[in-house]
Parts: C-alpha cells; sequence; structure tokens
C-alpha cells in the first residue's frame, strides 16, 4: 500500500498539476454544452397552415428535428369525408415528401404527400396515384402538379 502511497503522490500537487486538472476540468464543460447546443439545434419550433375555402380547409402543423419534418395534417372538407392524422417525411429542394398516416370514417390509411414551399406558404400536390400494398402513392413525382388553388398559407399555431 505504501508503494502507492508514495508513487501517485504527486496527483493534485503542484503548479502543473493544478493546471493541467483544471484544464481538464474546462474542457469537459465545453464538451458538455456543445452536447446540449446539438441537441436542441437539430428541433425547431411548429409552424402551422392553413387552407380554407368556403366550409372545406385543410390544417397542416410541421416541426423539423434533424432533417426530418414531422407533425399533424388535417383534411375538413364540409358534408365529405374527413381524415386527420400524422405526416411524417423530408423536404428535397424545396418540396416536402411525406408519409400520411390517417384516420377517416374509422379505417387507418396511408398515402404519400407532397407540399412546395413557396414563401411562407406550400402548395398541396396532387398527381395519379397507385397502390403499394397498403398505401398510395404518386406513380411519378416528376408528375406532381402544384396549383396555387390550394395555399396553404402559415398562420399561428394554436
Amino acid at each position: 500500500m505504501g508503494y502507492f502511497k508514495n508513487r501517485y503522490a504527486f496527483i493534485g500537487k503542484g503548479k502543473w498539476t493544478q493546471k493541467f486538472n483544471l484544464f481538464l476540468f474546462l474542457i469537459v464543460i465545453a464538451m458538455s454544452c456543445n452536447m446540449g447546443d446539438k441537441k436542441q439545434s437539430g428541433k425547431t419550433e411548429p409552424e402551422c397552415y392553413l387552407f380554407v375555402q368556403g366550409r372545406d380547409s385543410i390544417e397542416l402543423s410541421l416541426q423539423e428535428n434533424n432533417g426530418r419534418v414531422s407533425g399533424r395534417l388535417q383534411f375538413l372538407f364540409y358534408e365529405k369525408d374527413k381524415s386527420r392524422g400524422t405526416v411524417d417525411g423530408e423536404m428535397k429542394g424545396d418540396t416536402l415528401f411525406g408519409n400520411y398516416t390517417f384516420t377517416s370514417e374509422g379505417m387507418l390509411s396511408y398515402r404519400e404527400v407532397a407540399f412546395l414551399k413557396k414563401e411562407n406558404s406550400f402548395l398541396l400536390g396532387s398527381g395519379e396515384i397507385m397502390n403499394t400494398g397498403n398505401r398510395e402513392v404518386f406513380k411519378n413525382r416528376e408528375e406532381i402538379e402544384f396549383s396555387n388553388r390550394v395555399l396553404l398559407k402559415n398562420v399561428d399555431c394554436r
């Protein structure tokens, strides 16, 4: 036991050891701060968008987290089937491609959606779709049309 006591007696004593310990402490603190910043910087505040025409509306809320975009999407059409669900996808350039998981008339369904970012708004994409298993997808993404008729404007989130 005396061997270890004498051998490591220099730890914590002397000018260089104190400076080294302080240096290590500062590095650990700096690394902890940076790790916290990375976790927070990847997630953005939710943004909400709304389309209203007569009694029909489409509500979209999105939040970006480390390159992925997710949120809620609702199609609320007067005297027609309503659908409510979640959207999960990613931005490719100025276009959001996402998977819409929703319920309508008590049935769970899956559909691909596309939105074109235009300033502070999104245009809903439409195009020919096909079924792949239990999911509807665009037959050809290059042929998706984005009409100004369905413009979801940025609004305050409720």
